[in-house]
C-alpha cells in the first residue's frame, strides 16, 4: 500500500508514471516496479504467480498503470535523454568556443541548438511561474547550472563578450587616429593583443568569404568595422 500511494502521488506531481532509477523523492519506487514487472510478464505467459503480487497488480492496474504503455514510454525516456545529453554537450562545446552562449539564430549549423535552448527558457519560465514542467526537471537544471548556462527568457544588454570586442573597436580606432593606418605592428608590446584580435577578425572574415559559417563575427560587428574605414583584407605592419 505504500508503494501504491508513492506511485499515485509521484503521478500527481509529475503527471506520469515514469518514475526513473534514481528517484530521490522515492528511491525504493522504482525497483518495486520492476519486482512487479517480472510478475506481470509471468503472468501473461500464463506462469503462476504469488496471491500478493496478484493483487498488488490488480491496484495497479485500478489507477491506470499499464506496463506495456509504461515499457514503450520508458523507451522514448531514454531516446529524449540521450537527446538531451547531446544538447547540452553542444551548447558547452559552443560556449568554449566562442566565449558566449549567444547561439545566433540565422546561422543554419546552430539553428536546432538555438530551438533547444528557447525551447528550456520558456519551460524554465512556467517554472517559475509556479506551474509545472516535466520537461525541465531539476536534475536538467543542474546540468544547464553546471556549464553556467543562464536560463533567462532574454539576454538582456551587452554580454561580456561585446564589451570586450568594443573595447577593442576603441583601441583599433585610437590606433588610426595616432598613426593614419590600420597596419597594427605585431611586434610591439604595446599592440600585441590589438593585432592578435585585428588578425583573428581578418580570418573569421575569410571564413565568411569562402562561405563557411562564423558565428563570432556577425553582420553588426562586420558594420561598426568598416564604418570607421577599416580593411579586412589588409594585413598589419
Amino acid at each position: 500500500k505504500r508503494r501504491l500511494k508513492e506511485l499515485i502521488e509521484f503521478r500527481r506531481v509529475h503527471g506520469h508514471f515514469h518514475v526513473p532509477r534514481n528517484c530521490t523523492q522515492f528511491p525504493c519506487l522504482s525497483s518495486w516496479l520492476a519486482k512487479l514487472r517480472i510478475a506481470y510478464n509471468k503472468r501473461q505467459r500464463g506462469e503462476d504467480i504469488s496471491i500478493l503480487m496478484d493483487a498488488q497488480l490488480s491496484e495497479l492496474e485500478k489507477i491506470g498503470y499499464d506496463f506495456h504503455l509504461v515499457h514503450v514510454q520508458n523507451s522514448r525516456e531514454i531516446i529524449d535523454s540521450v537527446r538531451w545529453n547531446e544538447r547540452v554537450e553542444e551548447l558547452r562545446k559552443f560556449k568554449q568556443e566562442h566565449g558566449h552562449f549567444n547561439v545566433p539564430s540565422n546561422i543554419e549549423a546552430y539553428k536546432d541548438l538555438f530551438s533547444w535552448m528557447k525551447h528550456n527558457r520558456y519551460h524554465y519560465n512556467r517554472l517559475q511561474k509556479g506551474e509545472t514542467s516535466s520537461r525541465l526537471t531539476s536534475e536538467r537544471i543542474l546540468q544547464l547550472k553546471a556549464i553556467g548556462f543562464e536560463r533567462s527568457s532574454k539576454q538582456t544588454g551587452p554580454t561580456s563578450d561585446d564589451v570586450r570586442w568594443n573595447k577593442r573597436v576603441q583601441e583599433l580606432q585610437k590606433f588610426k587616429e595616432e598613426h593614419g593606418h590600420f597596419k597594427v605592428p605585431a611586434d610591439v608590446e604595446a599592440y600585441k593583443t590589438l593585432y592578435s584580435w585585428v588578425t583573428n577578425n581578418q580570418s573569421h572574415y575569410n571564413r565568411l568569404q569562402k562561405g563557411e559559417k562564423s558565428p563570432r563575427l556577425t553582420s553588426e560587428r562586420i558594420s561598426k568595422l568598416t564604418e570607421i574605414g577599416f580593411d579586412f583584407n589588409q594585413r598589419g605592419g
